[in-house]
C-alpha cells in the first residue's frame, strides 16, 4: 500500500471518507500488525496507520511529506483570490481588505481546525472514537 499516493489523493480531492474507504477496501486481515500488538481488525489497523500518516503530513515537519506540505501551502493563495475577487464583484470592497478578509476567512478556520485534529490525535493516538469504528463497521458490513 501506498501512503504517500493515498495522502495526495487526500490533498487533491478533500475527502477523507472516500480516501479512507479506497484505502480500507484493498485490505485483507493478513496485511498489517499495529504497533500496540493486539489481534485487531487489520482494518482498524489500517485506519491507525493512516491517521499516523496524516498526523505527520498535518502536525509535523518531517521531511518525509515537506514536497506534499508545499503543495497543500501553494493552493492558499490561488483559493484566496477567488474569495477576494467574489468579494470585489459581489459586495464592492476594495480589493487589498477583501484579500485581508478572504485570508482571514479561510486561512484562520483551517489552522484552528489543523490545531485542534492534531491536539485530539495526540490524546487518542491509539484509539478508535465511536464515530470511526461506526464507519469501518460499514465499510467491513459492505463486504
Amino acid at each position: 500500500m501506498d501512503y504517500k499516493k493515498i495522502i495526495i489523493e487526500l490533498s487533491e480531492n478533500y475527502k477523507l471518507q472516500q480516501v479512507a474507504d479506497n484505502f480500507l477496501d484493498e485490505l485483507d486481515d493478513s496485511t498489517l500488525s499495529h504497533r500496540d500488538g493486539n489481534n485487531r481488525d487489520a482494518k482498524v489497523k489500517a485506519w491507525l496507520f493512516l491517521r499516523d500518516e496524516i498526523h505527520s503530513l498535518l502536525c509535523t515537519k518531517s521531511t518525509k511529506y515537506k514536497k506534499e506540505r508545499s503543495l497543500l501551502a501553494s493552493t492558499a493563495a490561488p483559493a484566496i483570490a477567488v474569495l477576494s475577487a467574489a468579494l470585489t464583484t459581489k459586495f464592492g470592497i476594495a480589493t487589498g481588505t477583501a484579500g485581508t478578509l478572504a485570508a482571514i476567512f479561510l486561512i484562520i478556520p483551517l489552522k484552528i481546525s489543523i490545531n485542534t485534529w492534531c491536539n485530539i490525535y495526540k490524546q487518542n493516538m491509539n484509539n478508535i472514537s465511536k464515530k470511526e469504528a461506526e464507519v469501518i463497521k460499514s465499510i467491513r458490513d459492505k463486504e
